[in-house]
């Protein structure tokens, strides 16, 4: 049998129960969501979508309609780019010069500058839905491709000769492709070819040993169009000086569940998205901790759908988000974490929660680690204070200035368990039940740090606590002595580190012998409650945490 010509059309049909990654099922919903585009810009010839149901769809590709789809989706520009320094290998278009004020002088000067001509994907289907102008979200998603996905020059050349006004040379590769899979088809011979890292995360043509990465041609079609519908988010890192700093791109990469509606409610997503900068980048893109991305899209896609319901059925499009962490490290692009999301029940409102009140970076990240892997919401925290210098956790003058205070978000961790638990006791009496009150540990453990606190810091300071509570300042703030703050932090400080150093009885030893050797006005009952988890088999590592965690927020 012949192979197709030009005049000719190609049929394919794909399923999401078929297709291998979810980086496939994205780049069949990226290409449909861009023939829409298309469609609405009245840009063609276009594929024919025969038929679309919520789980797989039938396409009429002619060799016009697919060389118009690739010319539109690696479409570029050239653009101008001024930098202050020369680039190696690099023509230089011309000089020019930039007004630079001196931040301490106040006086004005002009720094010689060099222009380039530098090629901009256009990506004309995003900017379509994109909200603001071309210096957030699209932004974010040009820099992820040229520093992540096409890292590397060589894999640009696709959108240098779009730059050129040239016909996109991918199509007519593509196409002979998919001739040999219909006939395939017919014959029952299986067509594959080699899978590039440009189209798919973590994917190599060729490996060190030459083994090919390969897939169906059919398939391998859609991992071009897969960027088009994933979220990109840079994940902060915080360093031991206190200062935050971009570390690469993470790629939220939707597995698609039901096409009809994904295609309805993704468009409305992107253009919901918050259009307000944080410096150079989206404020929205900017997360903590790389699986807040997943969290941060299903947050959004679940907020679009229920504006589109409106009090009916929701409907979700997507079952999972697979995570890919990829930042640029001299020539290579490297994958620092992959990871996949299936949200659980009640997920998204926890999460919610957290992104309520949470400021801090770091308190932030270890609550959601702790949501995402089901643990309770204080493990893991003594890793963390062991990581970072202790200013970082007890307020003082040691604490940075560049991230909002640990101190503050704990204590409103621990103001919110503590009306969840009033709110509980409440319930049981109104349901008449008497015995088996309900106890928290948290709640204890954050009254007896704070009633040490307390004392310690009136027998340090010389100043009583009931001296100054009733008095403001000009804002409406209690008027704390300098004196009691000074002794209080010093308290808190001294105690923290003196419980991080210690373990086992050791701990339970400073526990008792110190915590609990000043007057604690808790009714008998809270006190062996208390005790019996203080003696359960690893119950001081939770109390260590909580004691540590109480320590900050009284500071």
């Amino acid at each position: 049998m012949k192979e197709p010509n030009q005049s000719q059309d190609i049929s394919l049909s794909y399923s999401l129960f078929d297709l291998p990654t979810a980086q496939h099922k994205a780049g069949l919903a990226g290409l449909l969501l861009l023939i829409d585009s298309m469609r609405q810009r009245e840009i063609g010839p276009l594929p024919a979508v025969i038929e679309l149901a919520s789980t797989s769809v039938k396409l009429t590709f002619g060799h016009g309609s697919l060389q118009a789809v690739f010319d539109e989706f690696y479409d570029a520009e050239l653009t101008e780019a001024q930098v202050k320094t020369k680039w190696k290998g690099r023509p230089l278009k011309r000089e020019g010069t930039v007004e630079v004020t001196d931040s301490k002088t106040g006086t004005v000067k002009q720094v010689k500058t060099f222009i380039y001509d530098v090629v901009v994907p256009k990506a004309s289907c995003l900017k379509h839905h994109y909200p603001g102008d071309e210096r957030g979200w699209l932004k974010l998603w040009r820099d992820m491709l040229w520093n992540a996905l096409r890292g590397r020059p060589t894999t640009r050349f696709v959108y240098e000769e779009r730059a050129e006004k040239k016909p996109s040379t991918v199509a007519p590769a593509v196409w002979k492709d998919l001739a040999k899979h219909a006939i395939g088809i017919t014959t029952g011979k299986l067509v594959v070819g080699d899978v590039p890292g440009s189209l798919f995360i973590g994917a190599q043509a060729r490996n060190a040993e030459r083994v090919p990465f390969s897939g169906r041609v059919d398939e391998n079609l859609l991992l071009h169009f897969w960027p088009l519908t994933s979220l990109i988010f840079v994940p902060q890192v915080i360093n031991r000086e206190g200062d935050g700093r971009d570390k690469g791109f993470v790629l939220a990469v939707p597995e698609v569940s039901d096409l009809v509606e994904f295609l309805d409610v993704f468009p409305r997503l992107l253009s919901t998205l918050d259009p307000q900068l944080r410096g150079y980048r989206p404020r929205a893109s900017v997360i903590d901790l790389p699986a807040e991305g997943a969290l941060e899209f299903f947050r959004n896609l679940s907020l679009v759908a229920r504006q589109k319901t409106e009090g009916s059925e929701l409907k979700y499009s997507v079952s999972a988000i697979e995570l890919y962490h990829l930042d640029k490290q001299g020539n290579n692009i490297k994958v620092l974490a992959a990871d996949r999301v299936v949200p659980p029940r009640g997920l998204l409102s926890q999460y919610e929660g957290i992104r309520s009140f949470c400021r801090n970076p770091l308190f932030k990240s270890q609550l959601l680690m702790n949501l995402l892997r089901g643990l309770g919401w204080h493990e893991g925290f003594t890793r963390l204070f062991a990581a970072y210098p202790w200013g970082f956790f007890v307020q003082s003058e040691k604490t940075p200035g560049t991230i909002p205070y640990f101190s503050s978000d704990v204590r409103k961790k621990f103001r919110i368990l503590s009306d969840e638990y009033q709110d509980q006791l409440e319930a049981y009496a109104m349901a008449g039940i008497t015995e088996a009150k309900p106890q928290s540990l948290e709640k204890r453990i954050y009254e007896m740090i704070g009633a040490y606190v307390w004392h310690k810091a009136e027998v340090k300071s010389g100043i009583k606590y009931a001296d100054f509570k009733d008095k403001k300042t000009i804002d409406g703030k209690m008027d704390v002595p300098s004196p009691y703050r000074d002794a209080k932090q010093k308290v808190c400080a001294d105690a923290f580190l003196a419980i991080r150093s210690r373990r086992d009885q050791d701990f339970i030893e400073y526990f008792t012998g110190t915590i609990c050797s000043v007057p604690q006005f808790l009714p008998a009952d809270d006190y062996v409650f208390v005790s019996h988890a203080l003696l359960e088999a690893d119950g001081w590592e939770k109390i260590k945490t909580l004691s540590m965690l109480a320590l900050s927020a009284h500071s």
